[in-house]
């Protein structure tokens, strides 16, 4: 029964509710906020402002002063928690009249405690939004009492922090609830991946949907708030599509689905409706291993499904169970076979660093990619995230620092491009880092040795070479354009669907060099010499040796970096030029591109012999790159004496420059230009 309402007056709620990312359109959209914007459109007692998710919005300040709300509210992941602090402070200072509500998954993260003693508000949504935010929206507006709005966390008038009793879930097969994408800049996202290459593939114009809500596992790194998984109606389904093809003309899509494949039935069911209503278009979904069945991965691909992300995480069987994962290393390994079997490409997540890992346990991970030949699409350092078993465990031994700094750094390391802020494994922390990457660089070091592209002609160019290929896998011709400097490159080839590597010591003029640089390494080894990376001008060309090791032995030898890197990004150690001295027993490969003959000639000064000094990019490369980014460079120095914006905002495609500081930029721009 309907509870009854004294609004005082036939006086609408006015509710503002504002995404973290409002002026990030391009961003993967707000899918919680579009759903609410859907959800409360003409309803008759609750008037929703949704300000427009563009590029270019006003700032959060003036949206707040521009009216006078009832309620303010907004949601987000753990991620956005200091915007969110600010965001409620700021509407507490502009507009201390109207309630402040939060909600998305940040509210399942943190004890109701911790949650209200870091964000000024009044109350949270828990779960589902849609029927517990309308609730606590008119109970608030009517003054009506918050204990029975179930679904909520709120603040009594004696000050304490109550947690009522949880809302039911949706059926979602009775209510047809869809996003309104209206609400944010639909078309400039579109246009903005439209042609964003993903494994050389544009991505198209695609659009998130959802099949159903929720998750029946519990992974202990996971915290899903939103229960058993809940296929939506086909129908339902089959509908959004076709109004998003008439409205936004997308031509591919992608189920979010934490579960996709939690109902099989349904999904049969789908992808007979997909073929039946003649729905032509490629779509992803995320795979579980143990739900894999080879006959129903056949009609989801006769559906149109092309991709599924898999979360293989770990190739022991010992870290998957403390993950509390509920699949095998077995399963994930028929499971992927399977997938390329029937031609859905997999889409690999795993992840480094759980909770008591090992170095065996690393390398069992590797080795099954190896083994199955697949790179994966994802590598991430394990975060403990708030509200999961696993953070707690953490917290419990004391791991977790406190938890305002914990949560401004928990995510720098994620992508292993810098130290990663905890270590819960059983590796030492004072190789932690280095181990992480030496593991990953094996991956990729094994599996370009193995999966090279043949050349069938090239042509160097300044700045470029332009090559003539085919697939090791499927013999496919393919063209590649590759800027200098670099001596390898990651291919997906379009006709098998697999990673391929194009060797630029294929080229011989250049294979001689990386050969040459080969028999050094081996020399200096039955020698037992020790080996000095030289990088000291161009710090960014030491970033592809760490990914991968052209000649499978040189980080085994590496000693020491000359150099000047950050340390939370390069974790080996590090001396100064003027230091190196001090090494002249052992040998130097010098990575230095433009400087390579100033860098050598230092070195000869402080006592290295010129026979144990050896520059890892061949001569001709130098100079084709010098000869091409001339003209880069010139517009550089332009663009520097004409304005104060960020390298970023220009030239973000040239790595190089944008992760340079400006000062730095100058010098070797002039410098450059003057060789």
């Amino acid at each position: 029964m309907e509870k009854s309402y004294n609004t005082k007056a036939a006086k609408k709620a006015k509710v503002l509710l504002l995404s973290p990312i409002f002026d990030q359109p391009y961003r993967l959209p707000p899918m919680g906020i579009a759903y609410l914007a859907n959800y409360f459109k003409n309803h008759p007692r609750i008037d929703l402002a949704v300000p427009h998710i563009t590029k270019g919005a006003p700032a959060a300040e003036e949206i707040l002063a521009g009216e006078d709300y009832d309620v303010i509210s907004g949601g987000g992941m753990i991620t956005d928690f200091d915007w969110l602090q600010s965001f409620f402070q700021t509407a507490l200072k502009l507009n201390p009249r109207a309630r402040r509500v939060v909600g998305g998954p940040i509210t399942s993260a943190f004890s109701p405690d911790f949650l209200f003693s870091a964000l000024a508000v009044d109350g949270a949504v828990v779960g589902e939004g849609e029927a517990t935010f309308e609730e606590l929206v008119l109970s608030l507006h009517s003054g009506h009492s918050l204990e029975e709005v179930k679904g909520i966390i709120f603040r009594s008038e004696e000050g304490r922090v109550i947690m009522n009793f949880p809302r039911p879930y949706i059926d979602l097969t009775a209510q047809d609830l869809r996003p309104d994408w209206s609400v944010i800049d639909v078309q400039g996202y579109l246009q903005h991946i439209e042609n964003q290459l993903e494994n050389s593939e544009p991505i198209g114009r695609l659009i998130m949907l959802l099949g159903g809500r929720g998750c029946p596992y519990r992974c202990h790194f996971c915290g899903s708030p939103l229960g058993h998984y809940r296929p939506r109606a086909v129908a339902h389904i089959i509908s959004e599509i076709k109004d998003l093809v008439n409205r936004y003309r997308i031509n591919a899509f992608a189920f979010r689905d934490e579960t996709f494949l939690g109902n099989s039935r349904q999904v049969e069911e789908l992808c007979q409706a997909l073929m039946d209503e003649g729905i032509d278009l490629p779509w992803r979904c995320n795979v579980r291993s143990n739900l894999v069945t080879e006959s129903l991965l056949q009609r989801m691909k006769r559906a149109g499904c092309r991709k599924g992300l898999i979360g293989l995480e770990s190739g022991s069987d010992k870290i998957l169970t403390k993950m509390n994962k509920q699949i095998t290393v077995a399963q994930s390994r028929e499971a992927i076979k399977v997938m390329r079997r029937v031609g859905i490409r997999p889409l690999i997540s795993v992840m480094f660093g759980y909770a008591d890992e090992t170095q065996e346990d690393l390398d069992k991970t590797v080795d099954l990619l190896l083994e199955l030949n697949e790179l994966p699409e994802f590598i991430s350092h394990t975060i403990p995230v708030p509200g999961t078993v696993l953070f707690d465990e953490m917290l419990e031994k004391g791991i977790i620092p406190d938890m305002p700094t914990y949560l401004k750094t928990m995510n720098t390391g994620i992508y292993l491009r810098q130290r990663p802020p905890v270590n819960m494994t059983d590796i030492p922390e004072e190789i932690y880092f280095e181990t992480l990457l030496a593991v990953k660089r094996r991956l990729f070091s094994q599996h370009f040795q193995k999966n090279k592209a043949s050349l069938i002609s090239y042509q160097l160019g300044d700045g470029q070479v332009s090559l003539s290929l085919s697939c090791c896998h499927c013999g496919a011709p393919f063209e590649e354009s590759l800027p200098l400097p670099r001596w390898c490159h990651r291919h997906f080839c379009q006709h098998c669907r697999r990673d391929v590597w194009v060797d630029l010591a294929l080229i011989p003029e250049f294979g001689a060099h990386f050969q040459g640089v080969a028999d050094f390494l081996d020399r200096m080894a039955q020698e037992g010499r020790s080996l000095l990376l030289v990088n000291v001008t161009e710090p960014h060309l030491l970033d592809q040796f760490v990914q991968v090791d052209p000649w499978n032995c040189l980080w085994s030898q590496v000693k020491g970096l000359v150099g000047d890197f950050n340390p939370e990004r390069v974790p080996y150690r590090q001396i100064k030029l003027r230091e190196a001295a001090q090494e002249r027993t052992g040998a130097a490969l010098i990575l230095d591109l433009l400087d390579r003959k100033r860098t050598q000639k230092e070195l000869l000064c402080l006592g290295f012999k010129k026979e144990d000094l050896v520059t890892a990019f061949p001569p001709r490369m130098a100079t084709s790159w010098h000869r091409g980014i001339k003209g880069e460079l010139r517009e550089v120095l332009i663009y520097l004496n004409a304005t104060s914006q960020r390298l970023e905002d220009r030239f973000g495609r040239f790595g190089w420059i944008a992760r340079t500081p400006r000062q730095r930029v100058t010098g070797l721009a002039k410098r450059y230009l003057n060789l």
